[in-house]
């Protein structure tokens, strides 16, 4: 039977994700919508989006959100909280000195999360991992 099972479970991945793993499914309702633009960012992280489903900001989340049985929003969440963070903090909220230090925000996300943290690592703010 156990062979069965095991046969079964490796062609259907959902199934073996959902009834192997002991995992606690994440909150209900939780979710980190998609954005379009570097702006979505900063408002998903200050004021959140209850159109879509972020009825709280994420500045305002309690870990036990991005963490535990919900860790996979970690990644997204530390993400999001780099980029906002750089705007909010090292850029005062100003767009144009913003865009002037990271053309890349008008890009793509991951262009735009690199070139924050080379600049937090030039900062001495991030240790840069090897590779």
């Amino acid at each position: 039977q156990n062979s069965a099972l095991t046969s079964r479970h490796r062609h259907t991945p959902s199934v073996r994700a959902t009834s192997v793993t002991s995992q606690a499914l994440p909150t209900p309702g939780l979710v980190i919508p998609r954005n379009k633009s570097w702006k979505d960012i900063v408002e998903h992280w200050l004021v959140g989006d209850p159109d879509r489903g972020l009825n709280t900001p994420l500045k305002d989340w309690p870990k036990e959100w991005y963490q535990g049985a919900n860790r996979w929003f970690a990644s997204k969440y530390y993400w999001r909280a780099t980029m906002a963070l750089e705007f909010v903090n090292q850029y005062h909220l100003n767009e144009a000195h913003f865009l002037a230090a990271y053309p890349e925000a008008e890009l793509r996300h991951t262009q735009l999360l690199k070139a924050v943290n080379e600049a937090r690592v030039a900062r001495g703010e991030r240790v840069s991992r090897r590779k």
